[in-house]
């Protein structure tokens, strides 16, 4: 009989270039160098090793990139180790070890309907991926697309009210919460198409359809009820949450597959905006297709797929030319 051990994987690296990041200064590396001298990043290495034998859990960095004079490059590369935790590290790479942590995931549900504290989670993951992971590069639109999944999902979550609940039928107010007016249904004003105020109550709320809601379009065709399907991409139920990559990938696609939904399903109605913003495709899709800008997304591998000549652009996924992130275990 042969004796076997166990296979246990204790330790995850994550690997990937990055564009923007600040200079590491003589002080934040051993403090040996002359003065003005620095590391511009190009490649971070991040080993996440889980507690094993006695040995507390721990992360590690390792930050290659070129030389610098004060802010001018120099010549050679070097690659500059950190340990000891993320707590003795520059501010910005102990951010880059907390966002790309295995550990940080977002919460799981296990139901269909997603509650609010998970919902306010997930609006909180997406607001740290504007704020902290996107290159300075990055195309405003993506920045504009993923913000307004943030607002959605809190929308979403503020709405979210126990089963039993019986909303009103011309707005988003609970019925019976109008200051006490058990009356409000009788005393609803008509619907006005884009009125704002609930008449009853003398507040904001949107007015639709019984039982319907309209939703909200941007400029750029992504409304807030594409919340449900960004939600969808990375909600995961059971233990297999996905990680940080993962869920930065999905909503990747998600996005993209939203965009190519809405640019197929809707036009430009407007009469009077023609011209605004004329280096975007999803503000102004009449104007002429020579002046699509057709950006690459190089941070995140996205870019315009259609020929000269359409009006709105869709997205493919491309391999990343500045981020990729390689996984190890």
């Amino acid at each position: 009989m042969t004796n076997q051990t166990a296979r246990t994987p204790y330790a995850t690296k994550i690997r990937y270039g990055i564009t923007g990041a600040p200079i590491l200064t003589e002080d934040e590396m051993d403090g040996s160098h002359a003065p003005g001298v620095g590391v511009r990043p190009s490649v971070i290495e991040l080993v996440y090793s889980a507690a094993r034998a006695g040995m507390p859990a721990s992360v590690s960095a390792a930050v290659t990139g070129e030389w610098t004079r004060f802010g001018r490059p120099a010549d050679g590369q070097v690659t500059v180790h950190f340990a000891g935790g993320p707590d003795g590290w520059p501010g910005w790479l102990a951010e880059e070890a907390r966002l790309h942590d295995p550990a940080a995931v977002l919460p799981a549900t296990t139901d269909q309907t997603a509650g609010p504290a998970a919902l306010r989670g997930a609006a909180d993951f997406f607001e740290r991926t504007l704020e902290h992971s996107l290159d300075p590069g990055s195309d405003p639109r993506y920045c504009t697309a993923v913000r307004d999944v943030v607002l959605g999902l809190r929308r979403k979550a503020d709405e979210t009210q126990p089963a039993e609940t019986e909303r009103c039928a011309h707005c988003t107010h609970p019925k019976g919460d109008h200051d006490g007016r058990a009356d409000h249904r009788a005393n609803h004003s008509p619907l006005v198409a884009g009125d704002p105020w609930c008449h009853a109550c003398n507040a904001p709320c949107d007015h639709t359809a019984v039982g319907a809601r309209q939703a909200t379009e941007t400029a750029h065709g992504l409304s807030v009820q594409h919340a449900d399907a960004l939600w969808d991409a990375i909600a995961v139920p059971g233990p297999d949450r996905p990680t940080y990559p993962q869920q930065h990938q999905r909503v990747c696609r998600a996005v993209r597959e939203i965009l190519e939904e809405t640019a197929a399903a809707e036009t430009h109605a407007c009469d009077s905006c023609e011209g605004v913003d004329p280096d975007t495709c999803f503000n102004n899709p009449h104007r002429p297709p020579e002046q699509c800008p057709r950006s690459e997304f190089d941070g995140y591998g996205l870019q315009c797929q259609k020929p000269a000549g359409h009006n709105l652009c869709t997205f493919e996924e491309q391999p990343a030319a500045h981020r990729a992130v390689t996984r190890q275990d």
